[in-house]
């Protein structure tokens, strides 16, 4: 019955007492204090107390929200500078600062680095504003330069440190950004009215260079509805590529060296796995976790490092449970939706940002036996564009808003829209076969029968893990991050990697040869007692 220990998320079961056991006795004494706790029992951490005097903090708060009553997921984001006692400075970790009273609420928060020519033309202006609803069509266009991650939070985490030779630049003036991007994600399961403030991220920073920049790197499957999760299964995969055709174009020749990082899906992830492949052949696998916790999402740095070359391709491969689900699941920013995504941070610090891919959108409808369709999205996203009532009321001429009243930001949470990814589904209406003529692929997906065919059901797994795809590789280029997506990609060809075999004891027999300490052996009962 032994336990490999791995870099899988293990609960640990513990109970401890203030008296001493006594080898004599019978009897073993009560444990008072005891619980459990999830870890990484073989994770590499790096404690606070091991810096030195030059290191500082920097608090990065969130701008005060008011959740409304309509939404049960509510992304937000404001633009927050660098102070200026910051400059020439290197980032070396973080801790959250949530207080009590609203932690229940808060999901995920991430600081994105806004790596943009001319950066203060675009968004010096945004540093005081109150914030807009991320990724919402009120959020200015300038903002989604700024998607490399900086440090990230979520559920379970204590927070986060760099190993001593690395740090990330903080200010353009060497290498770094100057503005930033803090995206907070709040869950409202409950739809309650209450007053988000005070949510922040310590910054831990220090002047002193380290050997190596760092920089972030997002793999996995692109955040989009047409990442489709089938239901009643208790081990549906997912997988998102990022392809070699993207590592030869951003990845320097002599390579990067991948340190640690954050893994990533929602409530029905059960595995994570982040896999290597270079020359048909698959390496040990750089992270893996095969009994993920969403309530533990804790960052995780390697024994080893793992250099990457150009030429290589990296996949993350996700489990979910939906057993106990009738309808399918999407990809999407809410809860309720999922993600596949693992953060990375790196060295050297270079162009790259990320390397993602999407299931190929044609394969999908193949899957289903669709053969035409028509697209109208003038309303997609139901009633998606009321949000821009937002931009009237409450802001200067500058585009920043005065200071509000809590009534009027109770008045702005209620224009905050459903972002739901696959209501887009509701304006593809399919024409051919005749047999599903008129109906919305959204319709077609949620028919539960089509989920209780056992063929369709094989087909379409294999499609999603196997099957053609499309990458997307960002990176930074003339001081802008740029999105490019290339064509229609096949699975990748390669040797699987098979793992030796674990230390374990096989067998009862191997296992009655261990040692015993002898002063932790309980003594038998006599008869008679």
């Amino acid at each position: 019955e032994d336990y490999l220990l791995s870099g899988d998320t293990v609960k640990v079961i513990y109970a401890f007492g203030e008296k001493t056991p006594d080898p004599d006795s019978n009897s073993f004494p009560y444990h008072l204090t005891r619980g459990t706790k999830n870890l990484h029992l073989q994770e590499y951490t790096v404690a606070v107390n091991e810096f030195g005097d030059d290191v500082k903090t920097w608090d990065l708060v969130a701008s005060p929200i008011m959740l409304p009553t309509h939404l049960d997921t509510v992304y937000w984001c404001n633009i927050i500078k660098r102070p200026e006692q910051m400059k020439h400075s290197y980032y070396i970790g973080f801790k959250p600062q949530i207080p009590e009273r609203i932690a229940a609420f808060v999901h995920h928060l991430i600081i994105y680095e806004c790596r943009i020519e001319s950066s203060s033309k675009h968004m010096e202006e945004w540093v005081d504003h109150q914030g807009h609803q991320c990724y919402s069509p009120n959020m200015p266009i300038s903002w989604k330069s700024c998607s490399s991650p900086l440090a990230g939070w979520a559920v379970g985490s204590d927070g986060m440190f760099l190993p001593p030779h690395i740090a990330t630049p903080v200010g353009e003036e060497h290498g770094g950004a100057t503005y930033f991007l803090f995206e907070v994600h709040y869950d409202n399961p409950n739809k309650v009215s209450a007053y988000m403030e005070g949510t922040a991220l310590r910054i831990y920073y220090t002047h002193t260079p380290r050997e190596f920049n760092t920089g972030g790197l997002t793999f996995g499957a692109n955040v989009i509805p047409s990442h489709i999760i089938g239901p009643s299964n208790n081990d549906w995969q997912s997988a998102g590529f990022c392809d070699s055709d993207c590592t030869k174009k951003d990845i320097p020749s002599e390579g990067i060296k991948l340190v640690g990082g954050f893994m990533h899906t929602h409530l029905l992830g059960h595995s994570l796995k982040l896999q290597h492949i270079r020359d048909g052949k698959e390496l040990p696998p750089i992270l893996e976790d095969k009994h993920y916790d969403f309530n533990y999402q804790q960052q995780r740095f390697m024994k080893e490092e793992r250099l990457v070359l150009p030429g290589d391709t990296l996949k993350v491969t996700c489990g979910y449970n939906t057993s106990q689900k009738v309808s399918p699941i999407f990809g999407g920013l809410g809860t309720s939706e999922e993600m596949c995504l693992v953060f990375m941070i790196y060295y050297p610090r270079s162009d790259v940002t990320g390397c993602v891919s999407e299931p190929n959108f044609d394969g999908i409808l193949e899957s289903l036996g669709i053969e035409d369709y028509e697209m109208d999205f003038g309303d997609q996203l139901n009633g998606y564009n009321k949000g821009k009532k937002m931009e009237k009321d409450g802001e200067n001429k500058n585009g920043q808003y005065m200071d509000l009243k809590e009534e009027e930001m109770i008045e702005k949470s209620e224009n905050l829209v459903d972002i739901k990814l696959y209501y887009a589904f509701n304006s593809i209406t399919i024409k051919k076969p005749f047999a599903l003529q008129n109906m919305t692929l959204l319709q077609l997906l949620q028919e539960r029968s089509l989920w209780q065919n056992h063929k369709f059901v094989a087909a379409f797994q294999e499609h999603m893990i196997r099957g053609t795809y499309r990458p997307i590789c960002l990176s930074k280029k003339n001081d802008t991050i740029q999105r490019k997506k290339l064509g229609v990609h096949e699975f990748p060809k390669y040797e699987p990697y098979v793992p030796p075999p674990t230390k374990c004891m096989k067998t009862a027999a191997a296992a009655k040869e261990r040692p015993v300490n002898p002063k932790l052996e309980l003594k038998p009962k006599s008869k008679g007692k």
